[in-house]
């Protein structure tokens, strides 16, 4: 029996655990058969089937500049290999997917701490300036990465060592999202 591929999410309020059916755990019956598959986080055997992400151009651009982020310094919106990536869905509505907590983060309120986002606040807002990239085409504003003029000493928020903050953001300036 082949395993579903569709995108799914676990229907538990307090996990909302995305992934693929072959991501799940298998459960097995009292005659050893597999019965369901269950939640890797929370062990709920209920799921929400999700739409395909709508493919466009500037979540592409959002998605390379979180790998960006991913690969350099302290390696934010990443986790054990998992690398965190923005979705855009029907009606605009634009998610988030969290490396750690692997949940679908709704990223069209703001001014609130987001339910399964496990970054800082900094990070946090840039997701926001992300968003409305994509919905609105509002390039970003490049002192948001990694800035180096934050400090007298020469760092920067995001406590990146200064080599490492200077090739992030020559990489990230390359792209089409930030003024040039």
């Amino acid at each position: 029996m082949t395993m579903k591929q569709e995108r799914i999410e676990c229907s538990k309020a307090g996990c909302r655990w995305t992934g693929v059916y072959s991501e799940t755990s298998k459960i097995r019956n009292d005659d050893g058969i597999s019965s369901a598959c269950v939640c890797p986080k929370c062990g709920c055997n209920s799921f929400y089937e999700l739409d395909e992400p709508i493919p466009s151009e500037r979540v592409d651009h959002a998605n390379e500049l979180i790998k960006l982020i991913a690969i350099y310094g302290r390696e934010f919106l990443s986790h054990e290999g998992t690398i965190a990536h923005i979705e855009l869905g029907k009606g605009g509505k634009v998610f988030y997917v969290d490396a750690y907590t692997r949940r679908r983060v709704y990223t069209n309120r703001e001014h609130v701490r987001w339910s399964g986002f496990s970054e800082g606040g900094t990070m946090q807002s840039l997701i926001s300036h992300l968003k409305r990239y994509i919905l609105e085409g509002t390039p970003i504003d490049k002192r948001l990465i990694a800035n180096p003029g934050f400090y007298q000493d020469g760092g920067n928020i995001w406590g990146y060592d200064q080599r490492e903050a200077e090739k992030l953001r020559e990489q990230a300036f390359k792209l089409p999202m930030f003024d040039q």
